[in-house]
């Protein structure tokens, strides 16, 4: 008895040793794999938090802006908009102001907490000269994007809403500037993205934090979606010649919103 119980003994220990050796290249093996799938892990592309406002909701296209539910503004004087060429099958929408503002308008419905982020391509090729949007003598201005939190009803006599507007001023007005509107404190604020002439003649596509800048303007979150964008160029006060084009808008949202 004790001879078969040593002879099964035996043969456990060297099937325990034949299958821990015959495991060992595979399992140096998956251990390889790991580390070289581990490595590769930190190469690839990862996902993006969840939150990020990566879905793209199209505000205007030039081809479009002089249909499409936008209306324009005469706010003074006599002007006009029109499509331009702009290379190849592209056009661009530009303001003819002479000695008078103007904007064109669009009613939108966008809650900056779903889509907190505006992109858009704008060109100057003439900025007012001796403009100060911090006067109202020489508050004038290439080009400029407003957006309108809340309802201002009638546009013809819009009711008074917080409404920021991104700017490409001259160099009076210094880049990242906040000026409070000279014709409606406290509810028109100008937030300056480009200052003087560094880059005239060149289409730039900028994108911001509508959310964030909001608060940086008027020091509170937005009240209320925005219900209004309008682009608006003016030369009324000093008369002299301005420049400008808008070719598209974009906001940038985490999740689809509910609609122009």
């Amino acid at each position: 008895m004790r001879a078969t119980q040593t002879r099964a003994t035996q043969t456990r220990a060297t099937r325990s040793c034949v299958t821990s050796a015959a495991l060992a290249p595979v399992r140096a093996m998956s251990a390889a794999l790991a580390i070289g799938l581990a490595g590769c892990a930190s190469l690839m592309p990862q996902p993006r938090p969840a939150g990020d406002a990566d879905i793209a909701f199209p505000l205007f296209t030039a081809s479009g802006s002089l249909m499409e539910g936008w209306r324009m503004l005469r706010v003074w004087g006599t002007s006009h908009w029109k499509l331009v060429p702009d290379g190849g099958t592209d056009v661009a929408v530009a303001p003819l102001v002479e000695g008078s503002s103007s904007a064109l308008v669009r009613w939108i419905d966008i809650d900056a907490e779903i889509c907190p982020e505006v992109e858009w391509s704008w060109r100057v090729d003439e900025l007012p000269e001796g403009a100060d949007l911090a006067h109202r003598a020489t508050d004038d201005v290439a080009a400029s994007i407003f957006f309108a939190f809340g309802d201002p009803g009638p546009l013809a006599n819009p009711a008074p809403v917080p409404t920021l507007r991104y700017v490409w001023a001259t160099a009076a007005n210094p880049e990242g500037s906040v000026i409070d509107s000279p014709y409606f404190s406290g509810t028109l604020r100008s937030l300056v993205v480009r200052s003087g002439p560094a880059q005239l003649g060149t289409w730039v596509t900028e994108r911001r934090n509508l959310r964030a800048d909001f608060e940086t303007a008027f020091g509170k979150p937005p009240p209320e979606p925005v219900r209004v964008m309008a682009l608006f160029t003016d030369n009324d006060h000093l008369k002299t010649p301005v420049r400008s084009f808008y070719r598209s808008a974009q906001a940038w949202c985490t999740e689809e919103p509910g609609g122009l």
